[in-house]
């Protein structure tokens, strides 16, 4: 790369030129390691000013690695003309979270859509030329309309809307044609229903609809001497009242055929003769059920009362005096029967009753007075059943109060085991008990550090120090190891874990299988499971219990096909740490169990809160580069 020059005052069209000289990628490696070189030795320095020059060098790098994606992406948008690679390159540059070039990712979706607009409207323009059904060049119309304005897309729907139009006039011109053929002097019945129908529905073509109405007027001139006949046999069958309005309907529309009009006004006045005989012989009836109701000399003032309404209903002759009459008298049977029942007696006529009071003596009918009793029972058990509801209410609610008072309880011993960040309390291993909750992100006082609470699980909790609490290597003598065999799992499983925790809290701390997977991007040696009481969280663990953005799944690329190493997202803020120290507090480095892409390097988070997925170097050389965060599974 020294045909570049100094790399740190490299100017845009040395970037321009190594991208069209398809050095991109070399290029991009060396910024990296520029930078990584520069943030290395910021560890390493000894003042604070030292270590914001080395990070002011390692940014600027940075930078300068972004300024050559942003032109490497330009040329790469342009040189691309398939949809596909297109829509590919947008959602790699979206994926790329550290460059957030959301701009250059909307403009590679809008070549895609105007390539697509592009293929699309070639297609329907090919289409065009075959197209000769009018359906087909409906939709051609529509599709035209859905490219919103491309090219002449708005003129070409609207002479596919003409070109459907003319077919639809060719199809009515043909079918017109074929039916004049059809019409004769003297057509029959059938013939002239078909016209007529099929004249109908060519709608406003031409003459058509005078015409269908010109052969419903024949029609309905040829039938009429056989709609007469039917008329008058069924005017002669003797029909009934109901029967007379059709066929007096039917003379009506026949108009001035012979007699029509005659024979309906006969009809007219024998349906009000059979109307008026009817009502006669129904106002006979109710008249003899009133007379015979009172003959019978019985209190059935609902006899009465059905009587009125018939009557009024009958409107004949004196019917709603009639009517009226028959309330007055349901009205006083009605007290006359209220009254008799007070007393004991039948409500029917007023005799006495039976000893069990539910049949009369005289008239031997069922009594009312059976009924009143059932009333009153059904009163009395709706009174029970709400007393006993009211009564099932007042337990539950006696009972609730009890819960919430336990509940409260619960929850102000459990705020006294384990307080909020601003007064963390230790865990009391006398006090607790298997009703105590740790709610997740909660911060506890256990042996010499802060831990916060990861995981709940079946009354185990996932616990990690707030802070970074060491810092060590990952492996002393720089051999390459894995986690099962690393100086610092020894270190954390040993002296660590001895001088840390009291005998007590020892014996909450579960022993626990630890899963050791490869690298997730990378498929390097994994080691073997183990069983630790203190251990590191794994790459996977971090993105499951600090957020997940999608990207562990979804490596971030720097190139197509090339993917950067470092996983940075909206939640690098929750995976910071600190090293707390008397000099003051400063974000660290802190390791991983998993490991980089080659066995020399570990997976680390950055002082930034970056999953250096790719790894740093682990051993002898590297010193102060990273510390601890040891992670322990408890259950008291």
């Amino acid at each position: 790369m020294s045909k570049y020059g100094n790399l740190y005052d490299i100017s845009d069209e040395m970037l321009q030129q190594a991208v069209a000289e398809g050095d991109a990628w070399e290029l991009t490696e060396v910024l990296y390691n520029k930078r990584v070189e520069w943030v290395t030795l910021a560890g390493n320095t000894r003042t604070d000013e030292q270590e914001r020059q080395c990070y002011e060098w390692a940014d600027r790098y940075e930078k300068i690695s972004n300024r050559l994606m942003y032109f490497f992406l330009i040329d790469k948008i342009a040189t691309t003309t398939e949809e596909d690679k297109l829509r590919k390159l947008a959602k790699d540059i979206r994926h790329t979270s550290v460059l957030n070039y959301e701009s250059k990712a909307r403009e590679c979706e809008q070549k895609a859509d105007e390539i697509k607009k592009e293929r699309v409207y070639n297609e329907l323009v090919g289409d065009m030329k075959r197209t000769v059904e009018e359906a087909a060049w409906r939709t051609l119309a529509e599709k035209f309309k859905a490219l919103g304005g491309y090219k002449d897309s708005r003129e070409r729907a609207d002479k596919c809307e003409s070109q459907a139009q003319m077919e639809v006039h060719k199809k009515q011109q043909l079918q017109y044609q074929k039916l004049k053929a059809k019409i004769s002097d003297n057509p029959s019945e059938g013939t002239l229903e078909f016209l007529a129908s099929e004249f109908r529905k060519l709608g406003n073509f031409v003459d058509s609809k005078m015409l269908a109405d010109r052969f419903d007027r024949q029609l309905k001139e040829l039938r009429k001497p056989r709609i007469y006949e039917e008329l008058l046999l069924k005017k002669a069958s003797n029909p009934n009242e109901s029967e007379l309005q059709p066929i007096e309907k039917g003379f009506r529309d026949l108009g001035d055929y012979m007699d029509a009009a005659a024979l309906a006004d006969e009809c007219r006045l024998l349906k009000q003769e059979k109307e008026l005989e009817r009502k006669e012989n129904e106002y006979i009836r109710l008249c003899n059920e009133k007379k015979n109701t009172e003959d019978k000399n019985e209190n059935s003032y609902e006899v009465y009362r059905a009587l009125a309404s018939e009557f009024r209903k009958l409107s004949h002759r004196d019917s709603q005096q009639l009517a009226n009459e028959c309330v007055n008298i349901a009205v006083e049977k009605e007290e006359q029967s209220k009254q008799w029942i007070e007393k004991g007696l039948c409500c029917h006529c007023g005799g006495e009753l039976c000893y069990w009071k539910t049949q009369c003596k005289q008239c031997s009918r069922d009594n009312e007075v059976e009924a009143v009793t059932n009333r009153v029972t059904k009163r009395k058990t709706t009174a029970k059943v709400i007393i006993w509801l009211l009564l099932i209410v007042l337990l539950a609610s006696v009972t609730f109060s009890n819960y919430r008072v336990g509940q409260i309880q619960q929850e102000a011993r459990r705020t006294q085991l384990i307080s909020d960040m601003k007064q963390v309390s230790s865990i009391d291993m006398d006090e607790y008990t298997d009703d105590s909750i740790f709610a997740i992100g909660e911060l506890v006082k256990f042996g010499d550090y802060i831990w916060r609470v990861l995981d709940a699980q079946e009354g185990k909790y996932l616990l990690i120090t707030e802070h970074i609490v060491d810092d060590i290597v990952y492996q002393s003598d720089g051999t390459h190891v894995t986690w099962d065999n690393c100086t610092l799992r020894t270190y954390l499983n040993g002296s660590f874990y001895q001088s840390t925790f009291t005998d007590d809290e020892r014996k909450i701390i579960v022993n626990s299988i630890i899963i050791n997977n490869s690298n997730p991007w990378k498929d390097t040696r994994k080691g073997i499971d183990t069983n630790d009481n203190v251990f590191l969280l794994s790459i996977e663990e971090v993105v499951r219990y600090f957020g997940d953005s999608g990207l562990l799944s979804n490596p971030p690329t720097i190139l197509p096909g090339q993917i950067s190493g470092v996983l940075s997202d909206q939640f690098n803020s929750e995976r910071r740490a600190q090293v707390v120290s008397e000099t003051g507090n400063k974000f660290h480095y802190w390791w991983l169990r998993c490991p980089g892409w080659n066995f020399a390097d570990t997976a680390s988070v950055s002082n930034k809160g970056e999953i250096i997925v790719s790894g740093i170097l682990s051993g002898p050389g590297n010193e102060g580069w990273a510390g601890v965060r040891p992670a322990v599974w408890i259950k008291p």
